[in-house]
C-alpha cells in the first residue's frame, strides 16, 4: 500500500512540476488603456468594473487590475482603494485581492498613513498563502501570493504586487 502513495505522489509531483510552473510576479501599475469588463460571481451575478490592466495567460486565465477608487476625501485625508482579480476563461471571477490606504497630504509633502490588504475567494481551490502589506513614505505596497491546491500540493501560484501612491496634492496613481 506503502508503494501505491508513493507511486501516486511521485506521479502528482511530476505533473505539477511539468505543467503547473508558478506564473510570474503580476506587479501593476497605472496609465494604461481603461476598458470596462464584465466579470461573473457563482451566483451568475454580473460585476462590471474599469480595469487598467488585463493579463491573459495560457491557460485562458486573465489577471484585471481595476482603477484607482477614491473612498473617501476630507480635511487633507483620503483613502482609496485598487483591487486586483482573477478570472477564469469565461470571466467567471475566482479571486480577487483588495488593497485599502489612507494618505495624509499638504501641499508640500504626503504620506501614506494606513494600509491593508486582504483576498476574496468566490470559486476553486484557492487560498491566500501569503499577504504583506507595507505603508511606506507616500506609498502603500501589498504583496499577496494566492495559491491552489489538489490534494494539499500546490499546483498554481499567482504572485500580485499591488501599489497606491499620493502626491503633495493628494493626486493618486
Amino acid at each position: 500500500m506503502k508503494r501505491v502513495y508513493a507511486f501516486i505522489g511521485s506521479i502528482l509531483m511530476i505533473f505539477c512540476t511539468a505543467f503547473c510552473a508558478p506564473a510570474s510576479c503580476a506587479e501593476f501599475s497605472p496609465a494604461r488603456k481603461v476598458q470596462s469588463v464584465s466579470l461573473f460571481l457563482p451566483n451568475n451575478e454580473q460585476v462590471n468594473i474599469e480595469a487598467d490592466f488585463i493579463h491573459q495567460f495560457d491557460n485562458g486565465a486573465k489577471m484585471l487590475c481595476s482603477r484607482v477608487q477614491i473612498l473617501e476625501k476630507s480635511n487633507n485625508v483620503i483613502s482609496t482603494q485598487k483591487e486586483a482579480f482573477y478570472t477564469d476563461s469565461n470571466n467567471n471571477l475566482i479571486w480577487k485581492i483588495t488593497l485599502q490606504a489612507s494618505f495624509s497630504y499638504n501641499g508640500t509633502t504626503s504620506s501614506c498613513i494606513a494600509a491593508y490588504s486582504y483576498s476574496t475567494v468566490y470559486s476553486g481551490n484557492w487560498s491566500e498563502d501569503s499577504n504583506t502589506t507595507v505603508p511606506s513614505a507616500n506609498t502603500a505596497v501589498a504583496h499577496v501570493e494566492m495559491v491552489r491546491k489538489v490534494l494539499f500540493i500546490i499546483v498554481e501560484r499567482q504572485n500580485v504586487v499591488l501599489t497606491l501612491s499620493c502626491d503633495k496634492d493628494g493626486n493618486i496613481t
